[in-house]
Order: structure tokens, then sequence, then C-alpha cells
């Protein structure tokens, strides 16, 4: 699993968005849906309404990269008869973003990380649940969101341990 952690603030999250946005990539936030249908983010606004609401975690499609569609799955310990949630390594491919709202108290770094990452394989449950590699073009776009949130930040060393961080928050943190 290919993965790297950020530390961005609230602005520079939105940044990311409309960046991915402009790459035609499209977010779904990973939490529970009351129906069978996925809820795609639309914009700059709802993205981080959806962080502080209602998901941390978003599954990033695009049709440059994702050959299956994301499968929705029926939740079978909910009370509510209508509840699903997206099923993990199914379809695809894509890469999940998490953005956490706050840290653990022994954080070697303390801000809240903003962390990209992709699995090495998806199955696809329309053939048998065979499994497939990840393409050569998410990897290509995952490179380049990752290059993009390098260009915000600094790498900073904090308790022998180095951190990917934003040169704004390096600034709220006073780590310069």
């Amino acid at each position: 699993m290919a993965e790297i952690n950020f530390y961005i603030n609230d602005l520079e999250r939105g940044e990311l968005f409309d960046f991915l946005f402009s790459n035609e990539i499209r977010l779904y936030p990973s939490k529970k849906y009351n129906s069978s249908n996925l809820e795609v983010v639309e914009n700059r606004k709802k993205f981080l309404e959806a962080i502080e609401e209602e998901a941390i975690r978003f599954y990033c499609i695009s049709k440059h990269f994702s050959v299956y569609t994301l499968y929705l799955e029926k939740n079978e310990f909910s009370k509510n008869e209508n509840s699903y949630y997206i099923k993990d390594k199914y379809g695809g491919p894509y890469f999940d973003i998490s953005f956490y709202r706050g840290f653990a108290d022994d954080a070697g770094l303390r801000y809240k990380c903003t962390s990209l990452f992709h699995y090495p394989r998806y199955i696809k449950l329309q053939e048998e649940y065979e499994e497939f590699k990840v393409n050569d073009e998410l990897k290509e776009y995952f490179r380049r969101t990752i290059e993009f949130l390098k260009s915000k930040c600094k790498k900073v060393k904090v308790n022998d341990r180095f951190y990917w961080v934003s040169i704004d928050v390096c600034k709220e943190i006073n780590l310069l």
C-alpha cells in the first residue's frame, strides 16, 4: 500500500479539492448512505462542510484511471433498513484521502493530518471477485497529487522524525 501524510490547514485542503476537481478527480465521502446511490462532493464549500460534519475519508475516482464503479453494500448491522457503505478495495481503482480533524495526545506532530493512500490491488466485483493491480494512470495521478501537496510543504524534522508540513502550518505552530 502506498501511503504518505501531510500537515496542511483548511485553506490548503480546499486548494487540494480544487486541484483534484480541475484534474477530473471526483471525491466520494466514506459515510453511511441512506440509499444505494453514491454521492459525489460537488464543490469546495460542500467538501469542507463534509469534512467537518460527516466524513473524514474520501474515495478519489476518475475516468482517467478508474475502470469500475465503487460498490455500495448494505449494512447488515444497522437497525436502519436503508443503510449502505462503500466497500473497500472493490471497484476502482481509486485512491483515498483522509482529512483528520484533530490529533492524538501522543502525536509526534501536534496538528491535524491529511493522509493519501492506495491499495496495490482491487477486486472486480463484476467478474467473480477477481483481483487486479493498480494501473499506471492511477499511479500517475497519485504522484501528481503528492507533488501538488509537496509544493506547498516543507520537510521538517520533529523529535527525530520527518514530516511534510505546509509553510503556513509551520508558521502557525512555530516550526520555522
